[in-house]
């Protein structure tokens, strides 16, 4: 957004009192209300500290993008209807800036999740974050920020997928996510935190060297429990390097031309 649209939108806001049943959230790009976090509102609640709530003009609704928990707690502590919320209301924002401002929020404010952020500035047009949801699904994946659902497909270690996205960039991500969907086919333990640790050391050590061919071959037919049963063997180094080394040992099984050194390994965890 130009320097000259983010000054027009600060002339548009106003600290006013909204009627609290007109106050809504849009939850196509907001994460629900966490109740504990309500909950411990209300128990410490003191009306002299009440945060002030950040309310978007839109399309004749009134939508609160940061200060839902609050909100929830005052409805708690008023027991009513209809009372006063003073809000900061911002006039002018479009769909994809309001989820912006939701995505970036901090200070008083719960922040908010990597998956709910990654949505929301998915909304906001953020290029990096679409360019990271589109090489998962490239590779036969989905990001649904929320959900809990195992079902193939379904990556749930959203903040790891997302840290690595970055680190690896995106032709070693999807490599990554190539080879670990040729051998299980989706299924939602093959891309749990440790399976996306030990594969990317495993794609960082040996990059190219690491075929779909063989990987499909040697693994598809191994479970998740042969794979962490061979990882706990290593109690005495990081989780990534369990799971690496324990990957790279199935993938060399059988010996033959295109076997991948695991002293390699052993280095890169003492260079690290």
């Amino acid at each position: 957004m130009s320097r000259r649209n983010r000054n027009r939108n600060r002339n548009n806001i106003n600290v006013v009192y909204l009627d609290s049943a007109v106050l809504e959230r849009d939850f196509s790009y907001q994460r629900p209300v966490r109740m504990e976090k309500v909950n411990k509102i209300v128990s410490e609640f003191d009306p002299l500290l009440v945060n002030t709530l950040k309310v978007s003009l839109r399309d004749g609704h009134y939508y609160v993008f940061d200060g839902s928990h609050t909100l929830e707690a005052l409805r708690i502590v008023k027991a009513k209807e209809h009372f006063p919320v003073e809000c900061r209301l911002y006039k002018g924002l479009t769909y994809e800036r309001e989820a912006e401002l939701f995505a970036l929020q901090n200070g008083e404010a719960t922040r908010v999740g990597v998956p709910y952020k990654i949505r929301a500035l998915a909304v906001a047009g953020d290029e990096e974050i679409n360019a990271f949801l589109d090489a998962t699904r490239v590779c036969g994946f989905e990001i649904n920020p929320g959900e809990k659902s195992s079902k193939r497909g379904n990556i749930l270690a959203v903040s790891k997928a997302y840290s690595l996205y970055k680190s690896m960039g995106d032709d070693g991500y999807k490599k990554m996510l190539t080879l670990l969907k040729s051998a299980w086919h989706g299924e939602c333990w093959s891309v749990s935190q440790n399976m996306l640790s030990g594969m990317a050391l495993v794609i960082k050590t040996f990059g190219d060297k690491v075929t779909v061919d063989r990987f499909s071959k040697k693994l598809g037919g191994v479970s998740f429990n042969l794979i962490q049963k061979e990882a706990s063997k290593l109690q005495s180094v990081p989780v990534a390097y369990q799971f690496a080394v324990a990957l790279t040992k199935l993938y060399n099984s059988g010996g033959a031309k295109g076997t991948l050194p695991i002293s390699k390994l052993t280095m890169a965890m003492v260079e690290g």
